[in-house]
């Protein structure tokens, strides 16, 4: 299969079109990302053959064009190179069935991290739970953070998670929000402070129980020391 990455640009969105912006809603989306969604969705389609099940009629599938629209220019996915990301990712995929809009811009976005040295919302969250596992923010100075980006990356999730009980849902979009901001300050060539290595001022420990089973380990532990 010719691969998109390798695709002249014309070939997939052809000549933009010189006329003014069209509004979905109370939204003004530009004119050339309108063509960009429409041959995305030929595009789509032809990588994903079992497309059909996620429309359930010809108005259901407008309509989602529509929904993707919006949900690209909210979240910045507007560009060539961006698309191409996206759909270079799409092909590497080994399933039939179309993305969610979700998904998409992830991928549309995950090579940009990878070229500023962040890792993907997958990779985060991995190395969040990893950094859970190993005690958190008591074992700070043990955990061997990869980045200065990771540090503040993981910190920054790991505290607001505490204080706001996130549920699994609002920690994964506060992990995008977050890689979204950092991207943005590396772009900017701004340099991150060096860790603190020290406990956040606001953690709140919301469970008794676990403080309570944690210093009956650390007693335990010195038991036997």
């Amino acid at each position: 299969m010719r691969n998109f990455a390798n695709t002249q640009l014309t070939e997939l969105v052809g000549n933009e079109p010189n006329y003014q912006q069209t509004s979905v809603g109370e939204q003004v989306i530009p004119p050339h990302v309108a063509k960009f969604v429409d041959r995305l969705f030929i595009r789509l389609k032809a990588i994903f053959p079992a497309w059909k099940s996620a429309f359930d009629s010809e108005e259901s599938y407008q309509e989602a064009k529509r929904l993707w629209l919006e949900a690209l220019v909210n979240n910045g996915v507007t560009t060539a190179a961006q698309f191409k990301r996206g759909i270079a990712q799409a092909e590497r995929k080994d399933v039939p069935f179309f993305p969610s809009v979700g998904q998409f811009i992830a991928w549309c976005n995950t090579e940009n991290y990878a070229e500023l040295g962040l890792p993907t919302p997958d990779e985060l969250k991995h190395r969040l739970n990893k950094f859970r596992a190993n005690g958190g923010f008591a074992e700070i100075d043990r955990f061997e953070f990869m980045s200065d980006a990771e540090y503040w990356l993981i910190t920054e999730i790991a505290n607001k998670s505490i204080q706001k009980s996130y549920s699994e849902a609002e920690e994964l979009k506060a992990m995008k929000e977050a890689l979204d901001k950092m991207a943005k300050r590396l772009e900017k060539g701004k340099v991150l402070p060096k860790p603190t290595r020290s406990l956040p001022e606001k953690v709140e420990y919301l469970d008794p129980e676990k403080v309570k089973q944690g210093w009956a380990n650390l007693k335990a532990l010195v038991a036997r020391g």
